[in-house]
């Protein structure tokens, strides 16, 4: 018998590179095989081949507890950045950000109700067949509740919202993924 090597066992020669501004509490998508982590402090990204170092990149609005969801918009990966308490002494961040892959830039977007403003322990997801993002639970006063309050946005101008009941529990930071074009698993 001789030991079998574990699959994911560490290779020295393919050793993740340190990003220039440590990893804390960030929320992560991947969009044509390269990572983007968004955080408080730092925008981050890194390719996802051999050999590559992480890039910082422009800042959008700095928030905390937000949710990453990458979304298609024009037929262009976009990341948006859904809820999170701002940072900043301006209480009029609307808690929606998009950055656009294809030219860097950030823009805050203000939903028709302000169901993302100082949302927190919620999840997101994108739905294909409706263009839209599904948000699921969290709250807006730091009551640390459970909830099931269930919206979702649309991912252009003028970014409607619909707000539907839920059989669903209530709870704190779900975990959404999707199912399919229109549904998303808890």
């Amino acid at each position: 018998v001789r030991p079998c090597a574990h699959p994911f066992a560490a290779d020295a020669s393919m050793s993740v590179p340190s990003p220039p501004v440590p990893l804390n509490n960030p929320c992560s998508v991947i969009s044509n095989n390269v990572l983007y982590e968004f955080q408080s402090n730092a925008f981050q990204s890194l390719p996802l081949k051999q050999g590559a170092q992480w890039t910082q990149l422009p800042m959008g609005t700095s928030v905390t507890g937000a949710q990453c969801v990458l979304a298609s918009v024009n037929g262009q990966d976009t990341l948006f950045v859904v809820g999170g308490s701002s940072n900043s002494s301006d209480q009029t961040y609307p808690g929606l950000q998009r950055y656009s892959f294809a030219d860097g830039t950030w823009q805050n977007c203000s939903p028709q109700m302000s169901v993302t403003q100082n949302r927190i322990m919620h999840g997101a997801v994108y739905l294909n067949a409706t263009s839209s993002i599904l948000i699921y639970s969290g709250f807006q006063d730091n009551s640390y509740s459970r909830s099931s309050q269930t919206f979702t946005i649309q991912t252009q101008s003028p970014f409607g919202v619909n707000a539907f009941p839920s059989n669903a529990p209530p709870v704190i930071r779900p975990l959404l993924m999707p199912w399919n074009q229109s549904h998303a698993v808890m």
